[in-house]
């Protein structure tokens, strides 16, 4: 599953603000069966989110769900890769994990941010459920890069 946009803010400025949200001013609004954030715990990590390997946080979901985020990679300012796991609630009987990326690249008057997101189903169910989820991914992940295209601004038209 993969999504972009396009924002003003040069890529470092993206990279920072992306990662560096608490997830509730971008995930704030949920799509079908995928449920807003409501919090994030921080577990490990001292520094900002994002910025290092092996961080990890509690994600708090509006439907009473949680997850466990960890950083797998950090290439300032071009990537980040996460695993989340630990899942909780009713998407736990399908899949043990996401993998997530988000990428950033510059681009005329601005940068493209990239959002990617592998499902790893737990069993046959989680198989014959992703494309349906996958489906309903693309809503929620629209909604959330709408508010991070609010939060930096639309790159000029060409």
């Amino acid at each position: 599953m993969e999504r972009s946009i396009e924002v003003a803010a040069p890529i470092d400025v993206a990279f920072d603000r992306v990662l560096g949200d608490r997830l509730t001013g971008f995930f704030d609004r949920g799509h079908l069966l995928l449920p807003a954030i409501d919090d994030t715990v921080t577990l490990t990590g001292t520094g900002r989110w994002g910025s290092e390997v092996g961080q990890s946080r509690r994600i708090v979901l509006a439907d009473g769900g949680t997850m466990v985020e960890t950083v797998r990679t950090v290439d300032a300012p071009g990537a980040t890769t996460y695993a989340m796991s630990d899942l909780t609630g009713p998407f736990a009987a399908l899949f043990t994990g996401v993998l997530g990326e988000w990428t950033f690249a510059p681009v005329a008057g601005g940068t493209r941010v990239t959002w990617r997101w592998r499902l790893r189903p737990r069993n046959v169910l989680g198989r014959v459920a992703a494309p349906i989820i996958a489906r309903m991914w693309q809503g929620y992940a629209a909604k959330a890069l709408e508010r991070i295209q609010q939060a930096l601004g639309a790159p000029p038209t060409r």
